[in-house]
């Protein structure tokens, strides 16, 4: 029995998995630096397009002062200014050439950046969303209040995304070696 255990762990060594390896190079594995640059990606792509055509959209509606629509765009603005900032630190993050503890540094002030920005930038959104509805006519404040809470809804659900992924890439062990260095 002793001998079979022996000749199979031998036998174990040199079989060969490759089932990683592939799906390493098919980019089925994302980590979670590879979600964050991604979500931040498809949230610049929104704003930008967020940009374009809500103007579009709010011009048609003639009860809606121009001072609206230029403070949406402005917060637009800089919320894709923030999320393209942020998408490219954490797309500058290399895994293979810099320290865990840099790396974990990094991630950490991208996630401070993020969360300051939402929590100077919604209450800044509310309060827009809040001056138009006065303007509104009542089906379209209904309408108004009805988006606004899905749209909570998505946004928190997208932020409780973004912060498992940073809370995963802070699960990162640090070895003896980095807090040498």
């Amino acid at each position: 029995m002793e001998e079979d255990i022996r000749h199979q762990w031998r036998n174990a060594r040199f079989v060969r998995n490759d089932a990683p390896l592939r799906e390493v190079l098919r980019g089925r594995c994302t980590t979670a630096l590879g979600r964050l640059g991604r979500r931040y990606r498809c949230f610049v792509t929104l704003g930008l397009l967020m940009l374009i055509f809500m103007p579009l959209n709010l011009s048609r509606l003639e009860i809606i002062d121009t001072g609206y629509i230029i403070g949406f765009e402005l917060i637009f603005l800089v919320c894709v200014i923030v999320d393209m900032c942020l998408w490219y630190k954490i797309r500058g993050i290399d895994c293979l050439t810099m320290s865990v503890r840099e790396v974990l540094r990094r991630s950490q002030a991208c996630r401070k950046l993020h969360l300051r920005s939402v929590f100077v930038l919604l209450p800044c959104a509310m309060v827009f969303v809040g001056m138009l509805m006065v303007q509104l006519p009542y089906y379209a404040q209904l309408g108004a209040a009805v988006g606004g809470c899905v749209g909570l809804i998505v946004g928190v659900r997208q932020l409780l995304r973004f912060l498992a992924d940073y809370r995963e890439v802070a699960a990162t062990p640090v070895d003896d070696e980095d807090e040498e260095a």
